[in-house]
């Protein structure tokens, strides 16, 4: 088993999301990568659907990237995708399982009588009959619900995510990768293995009323059986024909067998009457109402798959990502390197990070980011020469944080004299992120009113460095205004 093109695309994504400082692909070899890919223009990847041109770059650098991972990483990501064959090994368990216990249900009855008001059929029927109904409903409500199938998927999520864990040669950066590798291949195939999963099922309800059929018939040859009559609440001959009237008019219509007369019904109720006819009709009748619905649901859930399958729009799963590939001039994308300060940016926070610089400076830039900046280490930052040559230095803070001059401000100074000496064209950007605020203060009435006077309180320092500031909520840019102006920053001004 190999990975597949968009498994590579996955992988890519996952490593340039968890390695930005370049620890397990170096930003050279991506770049290289890209350019050897054929970068596509500005106007091709903004058409949409894109052009093969865009597709076949994402698909050739994702490829490049991938080989120059290590083996223990392409492997590790080899053992999550095959985590989806659990769909086919339960599947096919789950049919021989509804086989074997259909064909043991095979009791027709106690002393050679088969009571055909309490046939083991009938009660499957009505189950069906039940089902249906649910999934009607909640096809109509366009709710998904619980079920085993939501059990046996999550199965595969968290034996996805051991997997991703498993590697002991992995660093900190290779598990990163992995994890956000195991996580979005959750995205993007488990809501396929799911539509698979409903196939199986409905394939072992099908097998499992074949069993029980067959399993009848298979009693019955050894063993003369009659029809009898039996019920504590209903005697009157008149309704228990009506209703076989009704139940078996699909089977008499279609196979040619006669319905049940009276005296048939009456027979039953002395106990006297053959049971073959009777076996017949629910045999037909199991077949009509279970066998065939179930196997054309089987049908439709497997197209349905399928067309998830390859209508999947991985576009919209990295929001922000695909943009960022191409480089706007002459193979040249804008570089903005993130310097976060007292703060961890992972996974999700640096795709919303992302998805900011995209809307400040258009889909062609390149993210990169820096080691945090510890509390108390400002004043010796950078600890060693910035190799790259960023355009845009994005200092990312802390709104929760309380903004000090002998911290924040001195980390502030470092950049700006930075770029006074050795990045005179690049701009600085101050980034507040408030997901950490947000959470701590969600559901508070006071909530507002803190987050209005740590604005100001960061107000107030940042504008003795004449730095503008924005503020990162989820996702979103709060005072979109202030981040879409010029910078405010430029060669240590």
């Amino acid at each position: 088993m190999t990975l597949g093109p968009t498994e590579k695309i996955l992988l890519a994504e996952a490593v340039d999301t968890e390695d930005a400082s370049g620890e397990v692909v170096s930003l050279t070899s991506r770049r290289l990568i890209a350019r050897e890919a054929g970068e596509p223009t500005t106007e091709e990847f903004d058409q949409k659907p894109w052009p093969e041109a865009v597709s076949k770059f994402i698909e050739k650098r994702s490829a490049g990237i991938t080989n120059e991972l290590p083996r223990s990483i392409r492997d590790s990501a080899l053992r999550i995708v095959g985590a989806n064959r659990i769909v086919s090994w339960t599947g096919a368990a789950i049919v021989v399982a509804a086989l074997l216990v259909g064909f043991a249900t095979n009791k027709l009855g106690t002393e050679r009588a088969v009571n055909v008001i309490a046939f083991p059929l009938l009660g499957l029927i009505a189950w069906n009959i039940i089902v249906y109904l649910f999934l009607l409903a909640r096809t109509l409500m366009k709710g998904s619900g619980f079920s085993v199938i939501t059990l046996i998927v999550g199965f595969i999520k968290r034996h996805a995510d051991k997997l991703a864990g498993e590697n002991q040669q992995a660093t900190s950066a290779d598990s990163r990768i992995l994890h956000r590798f195991a996580q979005s291949w959750g995205k993007l195939r488990l809501p396929v293995a799911a539509k698979s999963l409903q196939g199986w099922f409905h394939i072992s309800a099908a097998v499992f009323a074949i069993g029980v059929v067959a399993g009848m018939y298979w009693q019955g040859l050894a063993r003369e059986y009659k029809a009898s009559l039996e019920s504590t609440f209903q005697t009157e001959p008149e309704t228990i024909h009506r209703f076989f009237e009704i139940l078996f008019t699909p089977a008499t219509l279609l196979s040619g067998l006669s319905a049940p007369t009276m005296e048939d019904v009456q027979l039953a109720a002395e106990a006297n009457g053959p049971a073959a006819k009777w076996i017949h009709l629910y045999a037909v009748t199991a077949a009509l109402v279970i066998v065939v619905p179930r196997l054309l649901l089987a049908v439709c859930s497997r197209f349905a798959a399928n067309k998830l399958h390859k209508s999947t729009d991985i576009r919209a799963l990295f929001s922000g990502y695909f943009p960022s590939l191409v480089s706007p001039d002459e193979g040249e994308a804008l570089v903005a390197l993130a310097v976060p300060h007292r703060i961890k940016l992972e996974g999700r926070q640096k795709e919303r990070l992302r998805e900011a610089a995209i809307a400040r400076w258009g889909g062609r830039v390149f993210v990169d980011f820096a080691d945090a900046v510890e509390y108390g280490s400002e004043e010796d930052w950078p600890e060693s020469k910035i190799e790259s040559d960023p355009s845009v230095f994005v200092v990312v803070m802390n709104f929760s944080s309380t903004p000090e001059e002998d911290s924040q401000g001195i980390l502030i100074d470092r950049v700006k004299n930075l770029i006074h000496e050795d990045h005179r064209e690049s701009e600085l950007v101050v980034l507040l992120d408030k997901s950490a605020f947000t959470a701590r203060m969600n559901g508070l009435d006071e909530a507002d009113q803190r987050a209005e006077q740590r604005a100001r309180a960061w107000e107030r320092v940042l504008e003795k460095h004449r730095i503008r500031f924005a503020i990162l909520g989820d996702g979103t840019i709060e005072n979109d205004h202030v981040w879409k102006l010029p910078a405010s920053s430029k060669s240590g001004d």
